[in-house]
């Protein structure tokens, strides 16, 4: 099947999907096997659109880090990680942005047709684990901004402020779940990310010591911590947050602090 063929039915699918869930919630009625129907129409998308994704970023120049391209992969993946989430989580009315935002990416990525943005010298398992990298902070990021919701939405309730953003929400405790469902996928992917740069470096112990690579993997300790801390002790509320940025804060700085520390700290 063309792969243009694939990309129109998958939007046509992301917005069908979003314009029944919408309606839903707008008018308050549920239709069980119209549900099952939008949940198999929502993954199909979803597989159409990971389709495309490998083969636009995929190929014989190498791996294409244009903006769009990521862009639409962070959003493809989470849909899918909020998709998964409502079949236990009352999360559905999350999915109507989702699909739509989903949807644009896919179009702009496919529509606008750019150089395909490729790092020389580099090995496919280097570009990979840059790929991964760069995903694993996009998923984290966000997972950053639904902590900082978590904490809003707390707030509100504890002021008994009901109206406005709070009466938007899914529950704290159902915001909670999700927060942690993101935390696990972002924590896979940086798990992978750091496995696949331990292995296609070329000097390991020179790896190892950089302070991308330290700031990294503290930021996986406290992630895994986080999310341990979680399961066996029922970790939430602040704690969960706090834990959460802290975490980002690190990531960010493996990202972004790395070039500052060596060129003004150490010079």
């Amino acid at each position: 099947m063309p792969l243009l063929t694939i990309s129109i039915s998958a939007v046509l699918l992301y917005l069908t999907c979003s314009v029944y869930l919408g309606g839903q919630a707008w008018h308050g009625v549920r239709h069980p096997r119209l549900e099952k129907l939008a949940v198999i129409a929502g993954y199909t998308a979803l597989s159409g659109h990971a389709v495309i994704l490998f083969n636009t970023i995929f190929g014989d120049w190498g791996i294409d880090f244009s903006v769009l391209k990521v862009a639409s992969l962070t959003f493809w993946l989470i849909t899918l990680i909020t998709l998964l989430s409502s079949m236990r989580l009352p999360v559905k009315n999350l999915l109507v942005p989702l699909y739509i935002i989903a949807a644009i990416s896919l179009v702009a990525a496919q529509a606008l047709h750019t150089t395909a943005q490729t790092i020389p010298n580099i090995t496919f398992g280097i570009g990979v684990h840059i790929l991964l990298s760069i995903l694993a902070e996009s998923i984290f990021t966000i997972a950053a901004v639904q902590a900082i919701t978590v904490g809003i939405q707390d707030r509100l309730l504890k002021k008994h402020r009901t109206q406005g953003l709070v009466n938007s929400l899914p529950p704290l405790q159902t915001m909670e779940t999700l927060l942690f469902d993101m935390l696990w996928g972002g924590q896979l992917i940086l798990t992978a990310a750091l496995a696949t740069g331990i292995i296609a470096a070329p000097d390991l112990i020179t790896a190892l010591t950089t302070h991308k690579v330290v700031f990294a993997a503290i930021a996986w300790l406290v992630f895994a911590i986080l999310l341990w801390g979680r399961h066996q002790l029922g970790w939430r509320g602040n704690t969960a947050i706090r834990w959460t940025l802290t975490g980002f804060v690190l990531l960010m700085l493996s990202y972004f602090g790395s070039k500052f520390v060596l060129e003004f700290l150490l010079s």
